[in-house]
């Protein structure tokens, strides 16, 4: 009796682990069409948004984790778009006092000639793929379920913009998600990591 449990149980788990390689194949083509047609295209169509530095958008990572396995695939919008064109802008300077001029751009990361913004967030300065890097580098699964989608815009300006503007795309980036599948974490904007 003991070895047709053993036989069953083993048969039970291997076509788990079938249909979560099947499973895992899809949220892998999910994940990479939820960045490229939801993220970053919601940031870059939205008229309201500007890319002076290219730091927030290129801060965005989507994290794809499967429990049985243990794996984790990170997503990168910085792999699909061209690199920031200087560190994060600040409201602090760097003798500690807050910024009174704004930061001119000759061009912007949008490619505008001329634009120039003073700073409203006091950030660490570093640059958006790092960002992102070190958030998939700590971020750990919450739900415990056999997958768990994490997207997340790692700027520490990014809960500003949206507060503020309504432009990062993370809104209309959840209705996309929320329409194709169900139960998909979208971590706060704004989430740094040290």
């Amino acid at each position: 009796m003991k070895d047709r449990t053993r036989v069953i149980r083993d048969a039970f788990e291997a076509q788990t682990v079938k249909w979560n390689d099947i499973i895992e194949t899809e949220l892998d083509d999910f994940c990479s069409k939820l960045l490229l047609d939801a993220v970053i295209e919601n940031r870059r169509r939205n008229p309201e948004a500007h890319q002076f530095t290219g730091n927030l958008i290129n801060s965005i990572v989507i994290i794809l984790f499967r429990k049985d396995t243990g794996e984790q695939r990170n997503y990168y919008a910085y792999d699909r778009l061209k690199s920031p064109i200087r560190r994060e802008m600040s409201a602090r300077t760097r003798r500690g006092t807050m910024r009174k001029n704004a930061v001119h751009f000759r061009p912007d990361w949008q490619g505008r000639p001329h634009s120039m913004y003073l700073p409203e967030v006091v950030t660490d300065e570093s640059l958006g793929p790092s960002d992102a890097r070190a958030f998939a580098a700590s971020w750990r699964p919450v739900t415990g379920k056999n997958f768990e989608i994490c997207v997340a815009y790692t700027s520490e300006y990014g809960d500003w913009v949206e507060t503020e503007r309504q432009s990062t795309g993370y809104f209309n980036s959840k209705r996309y998600a929320s329409k194709a599948m169900v139960g998909i974490g979208f971590t706060k904007i704004g989430t740094k990591t040290s």
